[in-house]
């Protein structure tokens, strides 16, 4: 409770930039920050932080001959939200992955930061699955066939959890190995279509096919 007196007694130009940093680091790792530590969220803060100072000293050097008062100043500061905001989002979407293919392509490491391979494939900006099979410790096997066919819905076609857990849409269902598909009704007229969550304990093994 004290540091956040102390941090509410800053000028609202610092508070400003600090937000834009807060807000730039969790738009680029949010799902993605399990892995951080305190000293980790406090730099990569400071680095979006950064990015908004510099607007702001550049905004400010190009309008000086228009504006000299403190509200310009200000609001040079809080555009410096969105702009850290649209920063973080680009290297969400094409510089962190460029910058491991570099990292990879010059053989300087081939780590991709994630602590398993479930979450490079969660992550993995380009993956766009096309089919989804579940077997279950029990024995049976769920798939849904065309995730195309569910891509409208608002949780999406599938939901692939941090913990392994999985929901989907189910399509065609097995209840032994070896045994044909049976397909599923999956949606009532009336209340809608059925999403089944799956959690990880009760998953033996996953199968995705994908295009890229």
């Amino acid at each position: 409770m004290t540091d956040i007196q102390a941090l509410l007694t800053l000028p609202l130009g610092t508070l400003t930039v600090l937000v834009a940093g807060y807000l730039g680091y969790r738009v680029a790792y949010v799902g993605k920050d399990r892995p951080h530590g305190p000293m980790d969220i406090v730099f990569l803060t400071l680095v979006f932080a950064l990015v908004a100072q510099a607007w702001i000293v550049l905004a400010s050097a190009g309008f000086a001959h228009f504006v000299h008062n403190k509200t310009a100043s200000l609001t040079f500061g809080f555009l410096g939200i969105p702009i850290s905001m649209a920063v973080a989002a680009c290297w969400r979407k094409w510089g962190e992955q460029c910058w491991f293919d570099f990292m990879r392509y010059a053989r300087v490491s081939g780590s991709d930061r994630y602590l398993s391979a479930w979450d490079t494939v969660r992550h993995k900006s380009k993956f766009s699955p096309t089919q989804l099979v579940l077997r279950l410790t029990d024995g049976r096997s769920l798939m849904c066939d065309d995730l195309d066919r569910f891509r409208q819905y608002q949780a999406g076609p599938c939901v692939l959890g941090e913990d392994g857990s999985v929901a989907m849409f189910v399509t065609d269902y097995t209840n032994k190995a070896g045994e044909d598909w049976t397909e599923r009704d999956f949606h009532d007229e009336i209340f809608g279509t059925e999403m089944t969550y799956v959690p990880a304990s009760m998953i033996a093994e996953i199968k995705i096919r994908t295009t890229t």
